[in-house]
């Protein structure tokens, strides 16, 4: 008695469905940037230099050393 085996009656629906999760997930990543991209855009408070605190962050004489 001879039976299919489950990588002949599965093997290409698997695959099919590996194939097409990979795609979601690279479209998925590519909105995931576009969406990135829109929130920094349209956000002016990060846009605008910090305010100045009136010393340098790294004194001079730091980088002499």
């Amino acid at each position: 008695m001879s039976t299919k085996s489950r990588e002949y009656l599965f093997g290409t629906t698997v695959r099919v469905l590996a194939e097409r999760a990979r795609d979601a997930r690279k479209d998925a990543d590519i909105l995931a940037c576009q969406a990135w991209n829109a929130r920094m855009l349209g956000s002016e408070a990060l846009l605008s230099p910090p305010p100045p605190s009136g010393r340098p962050s790294m004194p001079a004489t730091a980088i002499w050393r």
